[in-house]
């Protein structure tokens, strides 16, 4: 049963940590990397692809009380507390990462619900097809990101990872077409995976649930596909 459960807690750690804004296009660009460029300049276009069917889209909202959520978010800390001490050293570093940052995201939360860079991206491509100077973003979300750049510049700096790659066309196009495809899963999923995890996840959000499984999934078939292409490519060169 342990041995299991340090499996399970080394995938699903690793997963989440893929799927937490860290690592994320951003984080990748501000290191140096300018192909994710190409990813933010795609996912901002695959917003605009599909705002105009954005109001057709319907919610249904579930509301929780407030001691009902408490009680549930406390049973889930409760299951972390006894978990974590059984995984290997690695991944309770990772996990209390994880804790750190989300909660550090909840007290940006408390000031601006909507800070997320994918939050903001979202609603510049709504102002910018819809024209209306109104519902441009407000200017506290933009020093918010801004900050969040500038951490993590630092971070980059500090661990002597910045190092600019300017990368070929065609990883330019490859990061363009999948930052689309970003953008169109983003719309069709109510924001980015930093909106799910940060704000969708902690509020018990069913859809927000569906979305991180359904990342999870995607990050999983990717890399057993990349892993089956990889040697034709490599043969095929």
């Amino acid at each position: 049963m342990g041995c299991y459960l340090s499996r399970l807690s080394n995938w699903s750690a690793a997963t989440f940590y893929r799927l937490c804004p860290h690592p994320s296009a951003f984080y990748r660009l501000v290191r140096g990397e300018l192909v994710m460029f190409s990813t933010v300049c795609g996912w901002l276009i695959g917003w605009l692809i599909l705002t105009p069917y954005m109001n057709s889209i319907s919610e249904q909202r579930i509301g929780y009380d407030f001691h009902q959520q408490g009680i549930y978010l406390f049973v889930f800390s409760l299951i972390l507390c006894i978990l974590i001490p059984r995984f290997s050293k690695k991944n309770k570093e990772i996990w209390r990462d994880m804790l750190l940052i989300g909660f550090m995201a909840s007290l940006v939360f408390v000031y601006q619900p909507h800070w997320t860079p994918s939050g903001l991206l979202q609603d510049i491509s709504t102002a910018l097809w819809n024209e209306n100077n109104a519902s441009w973003p407000d200017i506290t979300r933009f020093g918010l990101v801004l900050s969040l750049v500038i951490g993590m510049l630092i971070s980059a700096l500090k661990r002597k990872l910045f190092k600019l790659e300017f990368g070929g066309l065609s990883r330019h196009l490859l990061h363009l077409a999948s930052g689309i495809l970003m953008g169109l899963g983003g719309v069709i999923a109510g924001g980015g995976n930093d909106s799910q995890l940060l704000i969708g996840i902690p509020s018990l959000s069913p859809a927000s649930i569906a979305s991180i499984v359904s990342m999870i999934a995607g990050i999983y078939l990717g890399r057993k596909v990349s892993e089956l292409i990889k040697p034709t490519l490599k043969s095929a060169s």
